[in-house]
C-alpha cells in the first residue's frame, strides 16, 4: 500500500490531543447546599477529585474514537494500491495507425496486437472507470470519447483496419491531453512501435503517461525512392533501396514500363546501406513500377510507382508572404508537390543547370527571372511579366473572355473584383480575359509558358467561387503542356481535389465503391490509405488512381524509449496503476463507531 499524501498524518497527534484533553477536563456540577455531607460520601470524593485537569483514565470509549480518528485521518492520507493493468479511472489510449504498424514481425501483425492490447485493457476496467481512444493516423481523430459503454466500444475497435500511410502520433498525444490533461487522475496510454520517432513537441499536462511498445524487429527492406529524369541517351530511372536490418539481406529488383518487365537483378544488401542504380527507360513510358521480391516484415514498402512525363507530375514553387485559398487548391491536385516561400531561391534565378520547379506562381511578391518553364502571376508585376501595369482600376467591369481550355467550367463574369491593374500587353502575350480598363486575364504561350491575372485572390471574391479550383486546375494544365492522363499518381492519406461539379465514385480493387460529393467546384478525395489501384468515376469519364509507398527513413525498427517535454518515457513490460482504498476504510470508521455508540449506550 501507497500513501499518495502522507503529510496529512500529521492531523492524528492535534486531533487526538483535543480527544485526549476532553477526557480530563473537570465536569462542570451545579452547586448545591445539603445539611450533611456524611450522607454522600461518594459523590464527595468526586468533587475533591474533579479539579480543572484530572488525572487520564483508561476508557474503551476513547480508545474507540482515537482509532476512528487514525482510520479518518489515514483516509486524508489517501492510502492506494498497486495493480497491474493499462487503465485507470480516466484512460485515453492513443493508437498508432502508420504503415509500420503492419509490419508481421508478431503474429498476426503489429497492429492486430495492438488492438488485442487496448480490448484486453477494455474488459479488465472496473464499472467506474472511463476510457477514451484516439486514432494517430493520416487523420487523427477520436474514435471514441470518455465513456463506460464497453460494448460499443470494443465494436468501434474490432472495426478499425490498419494503414499504409504516414501516422501523426504527436497530433494523438496533443488530442489526448486536450481530453484528460487537466485531471489529476487521468492516464494517457500511448499503443505503438514508437518508429515516429521522438515526441518531445507534446505537453501532457497532469495526465501520467504509459508507453506499451509493440513490434520486435527490424529486419526489412524498401524501396525509398523512384525518381525519373531524361538526359542525353534518353529517359532513365532511378531506383533507391535500403536493407533496414542488422544482417545482410537478399532480394530481386524488378523493374516495369507499362506492365511490361524491362530490367530484373538480384541483390545483396548491406544492413543500414541504402544501394541505387539507374535503369534505361523506353521513350514511350508512361508509367514506372519497381517491385522488391522478398520476404521481409512489411509488404507495402516493396513497391513504388511512378510517371514518367515530368507534366504528370508538377513540383509549383508558391512565392507569396501567405494565401491559404491558393495554398489548398495548388496542394490538393494529386499532380502537384507545393513548396512555398516568401522569395524566390538563388537556384531557381536564371544561370547554370535546370530548374527543380514545373512552375513558379507569385502572389503578392514581384515577379522575377526564374528557371522553371511556367509562371502564373496575381498581380505582382515585374520586369519580366507578361503584361506591364499602367496603374489601378477600382471595380473594373467585366467584358468578355475567350472559349478556351483555360476557362472551362470558369465564368469571370460571376466575380466582383474590387481592385485591378490597368494593364498593357508585351510582345507575344494576348488578352483571353478583357474587363473595361485592360486585360484581366493574358497568357504567352511557346517554349515557357505564363499566365497574368490583373486582380490579386484578396481583391475580389474568386476565391469563393466555385470556379476558382477549376481555374486553377485548367492553368495547371496550360503551364503544364496541356498534357491528359487517366492516371493519378498519390501517397497513401493525402487528400485530393479534383475539379468536377458531379459526384465522383471511387471504387477499390474488391469493387466497393464511395461516392464523394462536390463542394466549391471540385470534389475532394479523402480516406485513402491503403495502396494499390483505384477507379474514380464521374459521368462518362474513368481515371486510374494508383496509391504508392510512403515509406521514411525511420525504418520499421521499434523503439523502446521515446523523448518527451518532460523527459524520457521506455516501454513498460507490465504497466501498472494505482487504486484508491477510501472506500473499505469508510466502511471500518462506521463499524467502529456504531460499536463505539453501542458501548455507550450501554454503559448509560
Amino acid at each position: 500500500m501507497n500513501l499518495q499524501a502522507p503529510q496529512n498524518l500529521l492531523w492524528f497527534l492535534p486531533l487526538a490531543g483535543i480527544i485526549v484533553l476532553l477526557y480530563m477536563l473537570r465536569m462542570r456540577r451545579q452547586e448545591k447546599v445539603v445539611p450533611a455531607a456524611f450522607l454522600w460520601p461518594k459523590q464527595v470524593e468526586e468533587v475533591r477529585a474533579n479539579s480543572l485537569i484530572q488525572k487520564l483514565k483508561f476508557s474503551w470509549l476513547m480508545v474507540l474514537q482515537l482509532l476512528a480518528l487514525a482510520i479518518l485521518v489515514l483516509i486524508l492520507a489517501r492510502p492506494q494500491q498497486e495493480e497491474t493493468g493499462l487503465t485507470g479511472e480516466l484512460t485515453v489510449f492513443v493508437l498508432d495507425r502508420s504503415a509500420t504498424m503492419s509490419a508481421t514481425d508478431i503474429s498476426p501483425n503489429r497492429f492486430s496486437s495492438a488492438k488485442q492490447f487496448i480490448k484486453s485493457a477494455l474488459q479488465a476496467t472496473k464499472p467506474g472507470d472511463k476510457t477514451a481512444l484516439v486514432v494517430a493516423g493520416s487523420e487523427t481523430r477520436v474514435l471514441f470519447p470518455l465513456g463506460r459503454d464497453r460494448a460499443q466500444q470494443e465494436r468501434l475497435l474490432d472495426d478499425l483496419t490498419p494503414s499504409d500511410a504516414v501516422g501523426n502520433v504527436e497530433e494523438g498525444l496533443r488530442l489526448a491531453a486536450a481530453l484528460v490533461g487537466g485531471e489529476d487522475n487521468g492516464r494517457i496510454v500511448l499503443v505503438s512501435d514508437g518508429a515516429s520517432g521522438n515526441i518531445d513537441q507534446v505537453s501532457l499536462g497532469k495526465a501520467e503517461f504509459v508507453y506499451q511498445m509493440v513490434g520486435k524487429s527490424s529486419e526489412n527492406l524498401a524501396i525509398t525512392a523512384l525518381g525519373v529524369g531524361e538526359g542525353a541517351e534518353g529517359k532513365s530511372a532511378f531506383v533507391s533501396v535500403r536493407n533496414e536490418g542488422e544482417e545482410d539481406a537478399t532480394a530481386t529488383l524488378n523493374l516495369y514500363s507499362d506492365g511490361r518487365l524491362i530490367s530484373s537483378e538480384k541483390l545483396t544488401l548491406d544492413p543500414n546501406r541504402p544501394f541505387g542504380k539507374t535503369f534505361s527507360v523506353p521513350s514511350t513510358s508512361r508509367l514506372l513500377r519497381a517491385e522488391l521480391e522478398t520476404n521481409d516484415f512489411l509488404a507495402s514498402d516493396n513497391s513504388r510507382v511512378a510517371l514518367v512525363d515530368p507534366a504528370l507530375n508538377l513540383r509549383v514553387l508558391l512565392v507569396s508572404p501567405g494565401n491559404i485559398f491558393l495554398e489548398r487548391a495548388l496542394a490538393l491536385d494529386p499532380r502537384v508537390t507545393l513548396d512555398r516561400s516568401e522569395q524566390v531561391p538563388q537556384s531557381e534565378l536564371p544561370g547554370s543547370g535546370t530548374s527543380q520547379y514545373s512552375l513558379v506562381v507569385f502572389d503578392g511578391v514581384p515577379e522575377v527571372p526564374v528557371k522553371a518553364p511556367g509562371v502564373l502571376n496575381f498581380a505582382s508585376p515585374g520586369e519580366t511579366s507578361i503584361v506591364r501595369a499602367t496603374g489601378q482600376v477600382e471595380r473594373p467591369r467585366f467584358v468578355s473572355q475567350e472559349e478556351i481550355p483555360l476557362f472551362e467550367g470558369v465564368d469571370l463574369g460571376n466575380v466582383t473584383v474590387q481592385m485591378a491593374q490597368r494593364t498593357s500587353l508585351r510582345p507575344g502575350a494576348k488578352s483571353v480575359a478583357l474587363g473595361s480598363n485592360g486585360a484581366l486575364v493574358a497568357v504567352k504561350e511557346g517554349a515557357r509558358r505564363a499566365i497574368y491575372v490583373s486582380f490579386a485572390p484578396f481583391s475580389s471574391d474568386f476565391p469563393l467561387d466555385a470556379s476558382f479550383p477549376i481555374f486553377i486546375s485548367n492553368s495547371l494544365d496550360f503551364l503544364a503542356g496541356a498534357v491528359e492522363s487517366n492516371q493519378i499518381v498519390t501517397t497513401p492519406g493525402r487528400s485530393l481535389a479534383l475539379a468536377s461539379d458531379r459526384p465522383l465514385d471511387l471504387v477499390d480493387s474488391q469493387g466497393v465503391s464511395r461516392r464523394f460529393e462536390p463542394l466549391a467546384g471540385s470534389v475532394t478525395l479523402q480516406g485513402i490509405d491503403r495502396i494499390g489501384e483505384y477507379l474514380i468515376r464521374g459521368g462518362d469519364q474513368e481515371k486510374r488512381l494508383i496509391v504508392t509507398s510512403a515509406v521514411t527513413e525511420k525504418g520499421i525498427a521499434p523503439n523502446s524509449r521515446l523523448d518527451l517535454a518532460t523527459g524520457t518515457a521506455r516501454a513498460v513490460e507490465s504497466p501498472t496503476r494505482f487504486t484508491d482504498l477510501w472506500r473499505p476504510f469508510i466502511f471500518l470508521v462506521l463499524v467502529v463507531l456504531s460499536f463505539e455508540w453501542w458501548l455507550f449506550a450501554r454503559k448509560s
